[in-house]
């Protein structure tokens, strides 16, 4: 059944476009690069801006920051069963941050991962958190015609 205001056989999508998504195979469109995602789950807070320079050092100039917490203290605190296992998280920190980028360029990509390992290199802490990159297979900035 058609939504109202389309016509029958149309399919949910963008306005001007019939119904269809404009941009190619799973958004992307073509000559468009490989997009990464990096991810950096950081469990030393103090270190935030210090990874943030790095990645505008890097050249990544658009990130999102998160405050984040993990699984094992939530369920740790929150669920009775596992309460047992606060013994594991006592001197941790209560919050971390996760921030990531959606970056195209993967020699930016290999930047960010060396400069905030060289950031982090010089703390003690044995879980300094993770670092990782994820391949995107459709981006769209929203508000925008564009689609990659």
């Amino acid at each position: 059944m058609a939504s109202p205001g389309r016509k029958g056989g149309e399919g949910v999508g963008r306005r001007g476009t019939g119904g269809k998504a404009r941009g190619g195979a799973a958004g992307r469109s073509a000559g468009s690069g490989a997009r990464e995602m990096v991810v950096c789950v950081l469990n030393e807070p103090e270190y935030l801006h210090d990874v943030l320079t790095a990645f505008v050092e890097a050249g990544c100039t658009a990130a999102t920051v998160l405050e984040s917490q993990g699984m094992g203290r939530i369920i740790s605190q929150d669920v009775p069963i596992f309460a047992g296992f606060r013994h594991l998280f006592a001197g941790s920190k209560p919050y971390n941050f996760t921030i990531f980028a959606v970056v195209e360029d993967p020699a930016l990509v290999e930047r960010i991962v060396r400069l905030v390992r060289d950031v982090l290199s010089e703390v003690e802490e044995a879980s300094k958190g993770v670092l990782f990159t994820l391949p995107v297979s459709s981006f769209a900035r929203l508000g925008s015609d564009e689609t990659s």
